[in-house]
């Protein structure tokens, strides 16, 4: 099950992909694949087939990525499939993007033939008069009020504070970036001041109106585990929804600020137009030296990109690389996690509870009470890890309250140490004899 909801939060990225690259063959701001075209060359039959071509490609390619990602459902076992779905996402990731720099280099080849490349287009293009009026960014109260929400539930459990924070230094980050990661530069298409007004304006506000919506989703979840922290699925269904929620509402507004640049723009381009082309390497990453900023809006839709020509932008491209490049050895180390056994070892006096690199020792002196369980007892991981193999960790329970589990759980019985202080211990070997030979030792410890 736990495959199936991995892949579930996953596997809509493809159609989303499809979605965002195909929009971009429609023509918002005189730009097509990250190509400047006038007006006039809009029907031109080169230009046609070319952007046909390229939704062809998408098409196919797009098609196999997602067929590609439903035989990974075929997959048995965590370390397996989390190698191939993160190895799969990479492809998602950057395949779809070669049919795109393929077709804006040969837009952008067209267009110096038919002498459509606007001359000096090296230089910066700013319109002084849409750019004076600086942005009334909305106050931070707005953001603090869904932080204080999401951190409420920490107030009555405690179990899960680690989740509550990270809910919380998320919607921090929201502002951040609400904030931050804004270039505040006039969206300047053409000749047209209250065109690039009202193209600026589009974007400032669904900007803000993003990143507060991004805020409130977490608060959804920080509240909903909170609620459903007792029944496993049922908190992972959340999880499932809220994120799709998230998703939505960012694709929602993406495409409302796409429609508009579209709608806005529909006639631009006939006279003078703004070409930027030179700085944008296959209509995706953003190099000019010439900007001393790192941050740039990008010219379709709502997102930012940073300029290669800084070294912080290279910096910050290659930690992106590398991420993408090490996201399948995750699945490396589960399959580790996965091929260990869990071991209960009597040392010293001591039981210890081993799995790969997790060791929890217990002095025998401490054990107050023994019990050896026949079943599992229901319990949800707090911090940890939790495979069908292995439960190690901080774990709680409806019945017995919070516990340190070291344990595989296809494999009973189970001890269950109650230590001098009240702490709660549940353990369990790979093997069954292992298993009982501890519970002897801790008896005869107990009995003398």
């Amino acid at each position: 099950m736990g495959n199936l909801i991995l892949w579930l939060l996953c596997i809509w990225i493809v159609p989303l992909m499809y979605v965002v690259l195909r929009n971009d063959t429609k023509f918002k701001k005189n730009l097509a694949v990250g190509v400047t075209i006038p007006y006039a060359g809009r029907s031109d039959p080169e230009v046609v087939r070319l952007l046909e071509q390229f939704k062809r490609r998408l098409n196919w390619i797009c098609l196999a990525l997602l067929l590609l990602g439903a035989l990974l459902l075929l997959v048995k076992g965590s370390g397996l499939f989390l190698l191939l779905l993160l190895t799969w996402l990479d492809l998602v990731i950057v395949v779809p993007y070669i049919p795109y720099a393929l077709c804006n280099k040969a837009l952008k080849k067209l267009k110096e033939q038919r002498g459509w490349k606007v001359s000096g287009s090296q230089e910066t293009v700013v319109n002084f008069a849409a750019a004076q009026s600086a942005p009334k960014w909305l106050s931070p109260v707005w953001f603090a009020i869904p932080l204080i929400l999401s951190l409420l539930p920490a107030v009555w459990d405690r179990d899960f504070l680690l989740l509550y924070a990270t809910d919380g230094i998320s919607i921090f980050f929201c502002w951040l970036g609400y904030r931050y990661l804004y270039r505040n530069r006039a969206e300047t298409v053409d000749e047209n001041l209250k065109l690039t007004q009202a193209l600026t304006r589009i974007r400032r506000y669904n900007w803000g109106k993003c990143w507060l919506l991004c805020s409130w989703v977490l608060v959804v979840m920080s509240l909903g585990i909170w609620l459903t922290m007792d029944y496993f699925w049922l908190s992972m269904a959340l999880m499932v929804v809220v994120t799709a929620a998230l998703v939505g509402l960012a694709i929602r507004v993406e495409f409302t600020v796409r429609r508009l640049q579209e709608q806005l723009t529909r006639d631009s381009g006939k006279d003078f137009y703004v070409d930027e082309d030179d700085k944008w390497i296959w209509g995706i990453f953003y190099y000019n030296p010439h900007d001393r900023n790192l941050l740039i809006n990008d010219r379709v839709g709502l997102n930012t990109s940073f300029n290669l020509a800084k070294r912080s932008g290279r910096v910050i491209m290659a930690l992106l690389i590398l991420i993408l490049a090490g996201m399948p050895f995750m699945g490396v180390w589960i399959m580790r996690e996965e091929a260990a056994a869990v071991e209960l070892i009597l040392e010293d006096e001591e039981l210890v509870g081993n799995h790969l690199y997790s060791h929890y020792e217990i002095p025998l002196e401490d054990i107050r009470e023994a019990e050896l369980l026949e079943e599992l007892p229901e319990i949800s991981k707090v911090s940890g890890t939790s495979m069908d193999n292995v439960k190690k960790g901080n774990f709680k329970s409806r019945e017995l309250g919070r516990m340190k589990v070291c344990l595989d759980p296809r494999e009973s019985p189970y001890l269950l140490l109650t230590l001098e202080d009240g702490s709660l211990y549940l353990l369990g070997s790979s093997s069954r004899e292992e298993t009982l030979r501890s519970y002897a030792a801790v008896q005869e410890s107990l009995a003398g």
